[in-house]
């Protein structure tokens, strides 16, 4: 079993990205502790540079190209970007989906004073290049005024966290 260097999560064994919190995962296999036999001599970390080819946001979201990395890679990185930042996905995978957070019932029910968020994912190939579309699901139109100033904010608050989780993998 390989573990994240930085959260510990488990991973599968081939795993080049947390999908928890989007790490780099060491080059070789790291042994889960409780099923290690011998001592196990740490590996060097995976150095991601190259990764991110482009990034291009938009009102509603960003379009990122992915170089120099599987489709599992993908999924792992969009997966772990959205769970730190305390989103889950609620349908589909990470792949084509839509993560969210914040009670969709509440949100109808009380309008502009509930924070909700919700974002759609979609990932395409282009040849080695993996495009992966984000856009915000959430219009604040319900919420009125205050509903379309919060989804604003929030939508800039989200692009630049997407800025910063990007700017780690070129490191």
């Amino acid at each position: 079993m390989v573990l994240c260097n930085s959260c510990r999560a488990e991973l599968p064994n081939a795993a080049r990205f947390c999908h928890s919190c989007g790490s780099a995962t060491s080059s070789g296999p790291q042994q889960n502790p409780q099923t290690q036999s011998s001592f196990v001599q740490p590996q060097q970390p995976v150095v991601s540079r190259g990764v991110v080819q482009n990034v291009h946001y938009t009102d509603a979201g960003a379009a990122i190209d992915f170089i120099n990395i599987g489709v599992n890679d993908v999924a792992n990185l969009v997966g772990g970007f959205f769970t730190q930042m305390g989103f889950r996905l609620e349908s589909g995978s990470p792949l084509q989906g839509t993560f969210g957070k914040g009670s969709a019932a509440a949100r109808v029910a009380v309008g502009a004073f509930v924070t909700r968020e919700k974002y759609d994912v979609k990932v395409n190939q282009f040849g080695s290049v993996f495009r992966v579309e984000i856009s915000s699901g959430m219009s604040g139109m319900g919420g009125g005024f205050i509903g379309v100033s919060r989804e604003k904010t929030a939508r800039n608050a989200f692009k630049q966290s997407l800025g910063v989780f990007l700017q780690q993998l070129s490191r």
